[in-house]
């Protein structure tokens, strides 16, 4: 399913689109909506982190190896979409198909090797739609 944004994108929205655009690398998602689900997967992560420390704390080590399952889960059940999202973010700056792939994969291999990665990758995020279009 091609997700294609416009306009103002609440966060129940994003968070729909990010889960129907799967695996969708065509179409486009905008600055608003591509920081609601970095935001939502930050919040599902602290609130795992939280219970998961506080289970280790009252030793309900049980609990906690389950927390930390569910954190590997979501990890791994976010990582398709996630990729989708940030090449339809790229679409949405101009940035041509082949061009936004080259990057996530660039970015993907360095993302742990060079900060400088991170960084560029965190200026494209903040940039406008359309940014690079002809």
């Amino acid at each position: 399913m091609e997700i294609k944004e416009t306009g103002n994108i609440h966060f129940g929205k994003a968070i729909e689109n990010y889960w129907k655009g799967y695996v969708s690398f065509s179409g486009n998602t905008t600055r608003a909506s591509f920081w609601y689900v970095v935001l939502f997967n930050f919040l599902v992560y602290v609130a795992l982190g939280i219970i998961g420390l506080c289970a280790l704390f009252l030793s309900l080590n049980k609990i906690a190896i389950f927390v930390l399952f569910v954190g590997i889960l979501f990890y791994i059940a976010t990582f398709i979409p996630s990729l989708s999202l940030q090449a339809r973010r790229l679409n949405d700056l101009g940035i041509a198909f082949s061009a936004s792939i080259i990057i996530l994969i660039i970015y993907k291999l360095a993302v742990f090797a060079n900060p400088i990665v991170n960084i560029a990758m965190l200026i494209l995020n903040l940039l406008p739609t359309k940014q690079f279009s002809k």
